[in-house]
């Protein structure tokens, strides 16, 4: 019993150190590329399925591991099919949840991970609006308060998605591992 016991908390510890390596490669690739590319969240996604697996023969619930599968792969495919992500995005978040749902309560971790990520998606595109310039009288200025708060057209620039899952992921292991959440 003992032996399971501290096998389960490696595989713990390699799920959380195997999402971290993931989502800070997705983060610096969907920066540079704005792509997550499939050769990196395959892996992921069977490897978390692997560790799945594993722990169901060594006392995880088979019922809560196909749950967790079908819950995380309904959420992403539906935020997705709306178009709030990419492809790549979408199978780096399903590849997160299913590594990271079996150390943590399983949907406990994914609203603590969707609610960091609105909160971070909404303070960057906060802060982009409020730090967009008009060069048009041909000196560089900040918006008035007035011009962030009419604009209604969206920012030029489309921005990559992996920085901000890599934040919403830091938040939510922080959340977690602090206590946080009960």
């Amino acid at each position: 019993m003992g032996e399971a016991s501290l096998l389960y908390t490696w595989i713990d510890i390699l799920s959380i150190v195997s999402a971290l390596l993931a989502v800070l490669t997705a983060a610096a690739i969907d920066y540079r590329t704005m792509k997550i590319p499939n050769w990196l969240t395959f892996p992921f996604i069977f490897m978390g399925l692997t560790f799945l697996v594993f722990r169901c023969l060594v006392g995880f619930s088979l019922s809560m591991a196909s749950f967790t599968c079908v819950v995380a792969y309904v959420f992403v495919y539906i935020l997705w099919k709306c178009g709030l992500w990419g492809g790549g995005d979408a199978k780096l978040v399903l590849a997160l949840f299913i590594l990271i749902t079996p150390v943590y309560p399983s949907l406990k971790f994914m609203v603590i991970f969707s609610i960091s990520l609105a909160t971070v998606l909404f303070l960057k595109h906060s802060l982009r609006r409020a730090l967009k310039v008009r060069r048009n009288d041909g000196f560089i200025k900040p918006l008035s308060a007035m011009e962030i708060v009419s604009l209604s057209e969206p920012l030029d620039v489309p921005s990559p998605m992996g920085p901000s899952l890599l934040m919403a992921y830091i938040i939510a292991i922080m959340a977690f591992t602090a206590g946080l959440v009960p």
